[in-house]
């Protein structure tokens, strides 16, 4: 979970809000002591008595992942999480782990990287400067952009101080590319 419920001193019948799991490691590994309340965000209470869809509505108009299930008489009953909304309307979700392997594995300097990421991510993992256009927002759609046609396994081009080697591709889908930082010396040609 990357949202942790955070109740007061009289214990589960008293919830706070809630805190993002990132944002207190952050502060532990920082080795400061975490004010829970300070990083308390708040939480919407829903009624047990809505609806899948009521809870939905609710939770998209206070833009939150999650709520607060209180009964009639305000006591506490659980947590809803938009990931509970939508495994009750699609099924069983897979965690993200599941989904497809590492997202980028590290080879000495060299990366191989998920083509379905997003370049953001790229870029605060692994320094590759790309950034997301009205054209494409990952690597598989920036190789595509700049080789200006479906990809094939072993296709390479250079840039910015990079070379891009696709390493796998499935049926049109890009879904491996090998990162190599160019030697400071050959980057600028």
């Amino acid at each position: 979970y990357s949202r942790l419920p955070l109740i007061g001193e009289r214990g589960i019948d008293e919830p706070l809000g809630f805190v993002h799991k990132k944002e207190l490691f952050k502060e532990l590994l920082s080795g400061n002591q975490p004010d829970l309340k300070l990083m308390s965000r708040k939480a919407i209470n829903l009624l047990e008595s809505f609806t899948i869809l009521n809870a939905l509505e609710q939770m998209r108009k206070e833009s939150t992942h999650i709520a607060f299930v209180v009964n009639e008489f305000g006591d506490f009953i659980g947590v809803l999480s938009m990931t509970d909304i939508l495994e009750s309307i699609a099924g069983q979700l897979p965690d993200a782990s599941e989904v497809e392997g590492p997202d980028i594995v590290a080879q000495g300097e060299d990366f191989v990287v998920s083509g379905a990421l997003n370049l953001s991510l790229i870029r605060e993992r692994t320094g590759f400067q790309a950034k997301a256009t009205e054209d494409y927002q990952t690597l598989a759609g920036l190789v595509m952009s700049l080789l200006d046609r479906l990809p094939s396994t072993g296709d390479s081009l250079s840039w910015q101080g990079w070379n891009l080697q696709v390493v796998g591709v499935e049926e049109r889908r890009v879904t491996r590319v090998l990162l190599q930082k160019q030697p400071a010396a050959s980057a600028g040609k």
